[in-house]
């Protein structure tokens, strides 16, 4: 199963056609994608749904993810879950705690520095230094490739991707909109799909900028196509990070 990418750019109709979805514009031909091939989708622009064609999704655990002009998640549409899982129920139990901000904050902290190392280790850099000079070394010898406003667009798109990405998963977990802590979970799981994708990302990103023609117009779908390239790695920083909350959670059992 693939994720499918909706860009309005111009106002696209998206509606049921037997067991897939149909995709229809004024400018192209219908497009049907079958739901047994689709994991999630993402929405951004012109995208008008039928009620139907939603609820079918949600029937099938499709999450609908809604991005903003700016890449961010506007919205999401999921299903229900008759059962709620046991990481569920361990985050239930954990914000039940009287201390469970202090303690996840401490999580935190030790999440952020094993993906700093990580990436550290994948550019080359030794990770035992102490992670705060290892960020700041990171991110300064990659500004020069973010100090423009194209390769800001594409940070802003991939930032969205990620949090549609980190959504999708801990819907399918069983951890709701409405959920206690759930919006300090998704910052994190974002900060270690980003923190995974920054090796990769910024020798694309100078690659790009190395060949970039002075009147070449950008490419809308650069993004998209360099998070789908680099999927494996983005899933495995989500669920490795995922698996490691769920393991402190349940030590704190």
């Amino acid at each position: 199963m693939r994720p499918l990418y909706l860009d309005g750019v111009t106002a696209l109709n998206v509606s049921m056609d037997g067991p897939a979805l149909r995709v229809s514009g004024p400018s192209s031909a219908d497009r049907r994608y079958p739901l047994a091939r689709i994991s999630r989708v993402v929405v951004s622009g012109q995208v008008s749904w039928t009620t139907d064609a939603l609820l079918t999704c949600a029937d099938e655990g499709i999450v609908v993810c809604f991005l903003n002009a700016d890449g961010d998640v506007r919205g999401r549409w999921i299903g229900r879950r008759s059962e709620r899982s046991a990481f569920v129920q361990r985050w239930h139990d954990f914000v039940d705690r009287p201390d469970w901000k202090e303690r996840y904050a401490q999580w935190r902290v030790a999440t952020r520095r094993r993906a700093i190392r990580l990436c550290a280790m994948c550019m080359g850099w030794s990770p035992k230094h102490d992670p705060r000079s290892l960020s700041r070394s990171i991110l300064d010898a990659t500004r020069p490739c973010a100090d423009n406003q194209e390769m800001r667009t594409i940070k802003r798109r991939l930032h969205g991707l990620a949090q549609s990405r980190a959504l999708e998963e801990l819907a399918k977990i069983g951890l709701q909109a409405n959920d206690v802590g759930l919006l300090n979970i998704v910052p994190d799981l974002v900060a270690a799909i980003q923190w995974g994708l920054h090796p990769d990302l910024t020798r694309w990103l100078l690659d790009r900028q190395r060949r970039r023609e002075p009147k070449q117009p950008s490419d809308p779908y650069g993004a998209v196509c360099f998070f789908e390239r680099h999927r494996g790695t983005c899933d495995f920083a989500l669920r490795d990070t995922l698996l490691r909350l769920n393991q402190y959670l349940r030590g704190l059992q």
